[in-house]
């Protein structure tokens, strides 16, 4: 995911990296073009002076579009205590790291992102770095993204809870424009849809809360003529909200589509079957 550390760094690429951070370049863009790793970027960003205090914060956009739309499909929040912190001591012409535990652990809310694909993984913490320039923890283990930065979390939580039964679309996104609702829209659907191309052909998005999948099918019907129903509750107050029908099948895929490869693979595919009929 990301570049390897190198032991130093040329003159002419730090003037590189402070030319590119004047064009107002994401640090993880210019990580990439440098050739560098990102906190090597960071480091002198921060040396130079060069570092934006609070980008995009209360500012909504098609990229905080997607990552609300993420976070509400397969996002969660919990509290971490921190016990450890760093402590820089000059020694000679460096600072040197000493890791040092408080007096009592710190609470710390902290945002998690999951998700089995790679690729949408990486959209995920591109997206997140592009809008806040923060730092993205990776889990491979549990195929996870974590944020810990206070005014990160502080600035999602703002637009709507995360919980599995109270997220709601937020009204900045309601009342914005089509590609802002388009993006949030594709970002829960890679995250909470299925495509099924078998038996029955439909795309289905699956919440335990109705009031939020009452939301999208409103942006859907409203915004982007598209129709769905909703159905349920089901096993385990499971409610889902269907599109079917080819028309409407291929209207999902060119107004909206997916990111997620293996879901936009197997909607792609639908447009080869010659059904013509929707599936009630």
């Amino acid at each position: 995911m990301f570049a390897e550390r190198r032991a130093k760094i040329s003159p002419a690429e730090i003037e590189q990296i402070a030319s590119l951070k004047r064009s107002c370049l994401p640090n993880y863009k210019i990580a990439e073009t440098v050739e560098i790793s990102l906190g090597t970027v960071e480091k002198y960003v921060k040396k130079l002076g060069l570092q934006i205090r609070f980008p995009a914060v209360g500012r909504m956009s098609p990229n905080k579009a997607r990552i609300l739309g993420y976070l509400h499909g397969d996002g969660c929040k919990h509290r971490k205590f921190d016990k450890w912190y760093y402590d820089y001591v000059r020694l000679g012409k460096r600072y040197v790291p000493i890791k040092t535990m408080y007096k009592k652990p710190r609470p710390r809310i902290c945002l998690e992102f999951y998700n089995t694909n790679k690729q949408v993984l990486e959209i995920i913490r591109k997206t997140l770095q592009q809008v806040y320039e923060c730092k993205v923890g990776y889990s491979p283990r549990k195929y996870a993204l974590t944020v810990k930065s206070a005014r990160v979390v502080k600035d999602l939580l703002s637009y709507s809870d995360v919980a599995c039964y109270s997220w709601r679309v937020p009204r900045e996104i309601l009342n914005a424009s089509v590609d802002i609702q388009r993006v949030y829209i594709q970002a829960f659907g890679d995250a909470e849809a299925t495509v099924e191309n078998h038996n029955r052909y439909r795309i289905r998005f699956n919440s335990n809360n109705s009031i939020g999948l009452n939301q999208i099918q409103h942006m859907l019907r409203t915004t982007l003529g598209i129709p769905s129903k909703l159905r349920g509750p089901y096993a385990r107050g499971k409610y889902y909200l269907e599109i079917s029908g080819k028309k409407w099948l291929l209207s999902f895929r060119e107004k909206i589509g997916f990111a997620h490869p293996e879901k936009a693979d197997k909607l792609a595919k639908l447009s080869e079957v010659p059904f013509k009929f929707s599936h009630a």
